[in-house]
């Protein structure tokens, strides 16, 4: 594997990887066994200065939804490219908050929540408009199956402050479903 990894998110590490999948720069797919209980999806990255595309956006979300569609993934965002030892430090940091959360959806059904305003699209063009990336996303928004929930790798506040609001809006969509059965 080289030093420079593409990360699509994390597994539980007995549940192993059930696809064969190509990935970013069209790389396969592979387990990052670091932790007790967790392992992260990543392929190797050829260029330290790694660009990213509208192909590579998709192959991620691909190799993502094959997983998602087998086992239990909490998803990284993309791009999410890192150095194996940042990777590898993280990862041990994070652990229990990831066994946590990987224990908390495991045999969970995911609901998608879509919002659609009625404003009136103007054709007044921004003073910030959006790059050709950005475009290409939300133009083709219904390529993508399902939303990034985990923002990895971050601060340690900003970690603790998503768990907490994961539990709350799980709490939440619980009660409501509760009610309503």
């Amino acid at each position: 594997m080289s030093d420079c990894l593409a990360l699509y998110g994390f597994v539980r590490k007995k549940d192993g990887l059930n696809v064969r999948a190509s990935g970013v720069e069209k790389q396969n797919c592979s387990l990052l066994d670091v932790g007790n209980e967790t392992a992260a999806v990543v392929s190797s990255i050829q260029s330290k200065s790694f660009q990213p595309n509208p192909q590579d956006l998709v192959r991620h979300e691909e190799v993502v939804a094959k997983i998602f569609k087998r086992q239990v993934i909490l998803p990284a965002k993309f791009p999410k490219i890192m150095f194996q030892q940042t990777l590898e430090k993280s990862m041990s940091d994070m652990e229990p908050d990831l066994n946590k959360v990987l224990r908390r959806v495991y045999n969970k059904c995911e609901y998608q929540i879509r919002v659609i305003t009625t404003d009136p699209i103007s054709e007044e063009t921004s003073a910030n408009p959006l790059n050709y990336f950005s475009r290409h996303v939300m133009e083709n928004a219904h390529l993508y199956q399902y939303k990034h929930y985990f923002p990895l790798l971050t601060k340690q506040g900003k970690e603790a402050e998503f768990v907490d609001y994961a539990e709350s809006v799980v709490k939440q969509i619980s009660s409501a479903l509760c009610r309503h059965t």
